[in-house]
């Protein structure tokens, strides 16, 4: 990855005996970093890998979530207009297929086993 550090994806539950995946899908990866070089800003990631029991903790998707398999991360946004520019970038990549807004946040996934071309709203 040119633009991230491993250590910003790695689960955030503190605990020692987190057994989270330690990297992201590969390819996933490359479409983040394909992402921040659109933007042309840094970006920070509120939520990457994790843990069973953080994805619980999060709230995170009941079928094991793509944040655990390596597939989806959590993009901060402060106000509606970096949220515009943040989706207006995703949606003209087209590699991002699972895509959920918050208000705080945008959510990016390419899990394979999920529903594809979806977009949501958090409460």
């Amino acid at each position: 990855m040119i633009y991230f550090e491993p250590k910003e994806f790695l689960c955030k539950c503190g605990r020692p005996d987190c057994d989270a995946a330690r990297e992201l899908d590969a390819g996933f990866g490359h479409l983040l970093d394909d992402l921040r070089r659109r933007l042309g800003r840094p970006v920070v990631m509120t939520s990457g890998l994790r843990c069973s029991y953080w994805n619980d903790r999060e709230g995170g998707d009941a079928k094991g979530g793509a944040h655990i398999r390596g597939y989806a991360v959590d993009l901060a946004v402060k106000n509606s207009g970096e949220r515009f520019e943040v989706l207006r970038t995703v949606f003209g990549t087209r590699f991002f297929h699972r895509i959920g807004v918050g208000k705080t946040f945008i959510h990016l996934d390419t899990d394979p086993g999920l529903d594809q071309n979806v977009v949501w709203l958090y409460q």
